[in-house]
C-alpha cells in the first residue's frame, strides 16, 4: 500500500513537473516570437531607409531633376527648389538613419530571439527526460538552472511594439 501511494505521488509529481515545463515552454515561445517579429520589423524600416537614401541620392547627384526642368527653361527655380527639397530628404534621411540605427536594434532583438528558442529546446529537452521517467530531482534542479538563465535573459530584452505583439500572436495563432 505505501508503494503505491510513493508511485502515485512520484506520478503527480511527473503530472505536474511535465505541466509546468509545458507553460515554460509556452513563456519563451511567446517571447522568442515577439522578438523575431520586433527584429523582421525593424529589419524592414531598415531596406526603407536604405531604399529611400539611394533613390534621394541618386536623384539629386545625378542631376535627373534638372533634365525633368530643363524641358522647359521658364523653371530654373523650380529646379532649384527641387534639388533643394532632394537634398533635405537625402540628408535627413542620413541622420534618422544614424539616428535610429534599425539594423542594429534588428540585430538586439533577433539575438534575444534566438536565446530565447534555445531556451525552449533545453525545456523540450526537459521534457523527454521528464516522460522516460528519468529522476524528477535532477529534472527540477536543471529546470531551475533554465529559469534563472531565462531571468537573465529577460533582464536585457529591449521593449517590442504593439505592432510586433499583435503580428507575433497571429503567427503564433496559425501555429
Amino acid at each position: 500500500m505505501a508503494e503505491s501511494k510513493s508511485k502515485s505521488s512520484k506520478i503527480n509529481k511527473q503530472g505536474l513537473l511535465i505541466e509546468e515545463i509545458n507553460k515554460f515552454i509556452e513563456n519563451v515561445e511567446w517571447t522568442h516570437k515577439i522578438q523575431a517579429t520586433q527584429s523582421d520589423i525593424y529589419d524592414r524600416y531598415n531596406f526603407r531607409i536604405k531604399v529611400a537614401k539611394i533613390i534621394f541620392a541618386s536623384l539629386t547627384s545625378v542631376g535627373i531633376a534638372s533634365l525633368i526642368i530643363n524641358v522647359s527653361p521658364n523653371n530654373q527655380g523650380l529646379y532649384e527648389i527641387l534639388t533643394f527639397t532632394l537634398s533635405l530628404a537625402t540628408v535627413f534621411l542620413d541622420s534618422f538613419d544614424k539616428a535610429i540605427d534599425y539594423g542594429h536594434l534588428s540585430k538586439i532583438h533577433r539575438t534575444s530571439a534566438a536565446n530565447f528558442w534555445e531556451l525552449r529546446v533545453d525545456c523540450e529537452s526537459l521534457l523527454y527526460r521528464c516522460k522516460t521517467g528519468e529522476d524528477i530531482e535532477n529534472i527540477q534542479n536543471d529546470l531551475h538552472t533554465i529559469k534563472e538563465v531565462r531571468k537573465m535573459a529577460n533582464r536585457y530584452l529591449q521593449n517590442t511594439s504593439t505592432k510586433a505583439v499583435d503580428i507575433a500572436e497571429k503567427r503564433l495563432g496559425k501555429n
